[in-house]
């Protein structure tokens, strides 16, 4: 299995650290978005993408994420909008988003 970039890529963290974390454009506007209009914060969204081990080395590529709560208010878990959505990514994990302060 081939992992490419995200076209629109944001390194997180620190360029030294590992592991390495990739996250597309999209995903961090997103985050971003959830920060300013919701009024339950913080927040879940679960992260979609693809992880990749090399030697001693582990890289993050993060293409999709979506609001946990939302989508349980809508009757669908994340295993079903992975599915719609993201099919060709796994559930990688889950962040929590605070408010625009933090």
């Amino acid at each position: 299995m081939e992992n490419k970039f995200p076209k629109n890529v944001r390194q997180i963290g620190n360029v030294s650290d590992s592991p390495k974390i990739y996250v597309e454009d999209y995903v961090h506007t997103y985050l971003n978005e959830l920060k300013r209009k919701s009024e339950l914060l913080p927040i879940r969204a679960a992260l979609f993408g693809r992880v990749l081990r090399r030697e001693d080395k582990c890289y993050y590529f993060i293409y999709g994420a979506c609001c946990v709560i939302d989508e349980i208010e809508d009757g669908r878990c994340e295993e079903q909008v992975r599915n719609d959505y993201f099919s060709e990514y796994d559930l990688i994990g889950y962040v929590n988003v605070y408010g625009e302060k933090d």
